[in-house]
């Protein structure tokens, strides 16, 4: 097989075209379609398939039409969710374009979003009563998170423990997620499957520290505002790493963040992020994030030597690794 992703790509294409497909049958299908082909790598979707792939390659035979349509489910409830967390962020951009509500409203922008998770639940109805059940548990927990995340909105107090569960909850566990429909689809034993969720989950948690970090820069690669959370007093893990430091960057930085009602200025916003580079804070939060890395791979030491499990190991490393590696380096040599 010459390969890395076992024909994965060719899945994910036909995952593509099934829910353009779909969302052209929706009444707001101009509003989806430019998002929804701006999925990119499509993460989540592409775990799952590989993990199928790895079933298929260690002798299974996989359902792959139940796949394609997991895949889907899986991405539409996501993209219906970023609606949804952009209002909250009050983000000005997703994927190289205005967010949803900045183009259309928020009351379109929530009933959007609302439309897409209907779909999720949809394509989830389909599946075995068991895949049905474990998406239910699975959203709980991502609302949880994201509950979690909004009350603290402003908090710079929050534990560190606290922020990575958070992290685990609202986007560790839709990977893990993935990762378990996969295994189940691709018919693996029980050892094999719970190594996947296992690495479903830190991938998951690594993937969104690494987009913690990535805020406090920003190549023309990427299609983001630097900074955003920050002015808008989304306070991620190099804010909180910072304001707990007991020394003159931590206070200075906690008096810079003392909420005041306002969004942030942007002499507040500069001074902010010096302070965090200069202190180490991003780096710290670096170092998480490359340990919620390495765990994800750990776990796949004891499977078989495949083609999917390289795939998902090169998945990590090129997305993750590397990503935050060359940031942190750039940070520090323009500080």
């Amino acid at each position: 097989m010459n390969r890395p992703d076992w024909g994965v790509d060719a899945e994910l294409d036909l995952v593509r075209a099934e829910g353009l497909a779909l969302i052209e049958q929706t009444p707001n299908a101009s509003l989806h379609t430019g998002m929804f082909r701006g999925s990119g790598k499509l993460l989540r979707p592409r775990l799952l398939l590989l993990c199928a792939a790895y079933g298929a390659e260690t002798g299974a035979k996989p359902d792959w039409q139940r796949a394609r349509a997991a895949a889907l489910a899986i991405e539409l409830g996501h993209l219906g969710s970023l609606y949804h967390d952009d209002i909250v962020d009050r983000s000005e951009a997703r994927r190289g374009r205005p967010s949803v509500h900045r183009r259309v409203g928020v009351r379109q922008a929530v009933l959007g979003g609302a439309e897409l998770i209907a779909l999720c639940n949809s394509l989830m109805a389909r599946l075995p009563s068991a895949f049905a059940r474990e998406w239910g548990r699975t959203a709980v927990w991502m609302a949880d998170g994201q509950l979690r995340d909004t009350e603290n909105a402003g908090n710079r107090y929050v534990s560190i423990e606290a922020f990575v569960k958070m992290a685990s909850r609202k986007t560790g566990a839709a990977f893990e997620l993935a990762a378990s429909f996969g295994a189940r689809l691709g018919s693996l034993p029980t050892k094999e499957r719970a190594a996947l969720l296992r690495f479903g989950r830190h991938f998951g948690v690594a993937f969104q520290l690494a987009n913690d970090v990535q805020d406090f820069y920003t190549t023309p690669h990427d299609h983001r505002i630097p900074g955003n959370d920050l002015r808008e007093r989304v306070y991620s893990l190099p804010v909180i790493i910072g304001c707990a430091m007991r020394n003159a960057s931590g206070a200075r930085l906690r008096m810079l963040l003392e909420d005041d009602g306002r969004v942030m200025g942007e002499d507040q916003l500069v001074e902010a992020t010096e302070l965090l580079v200069s202190s180490g804070a991003i780096e710290r939060a670096a170092e998480f994030t490359r340990s919620e890395a390495q765990v994800a791979r750990d776990a796949l030491a004891g499977l078989s030597a495949t083609d999917a499990r390289d795939a998902l190991d090169s998945l990590t490393s090129s997305v993750l690794i590397p990503y935050v590696l060359v940031r942190n380096e750039e940070m520090r040599a323009s500080s």
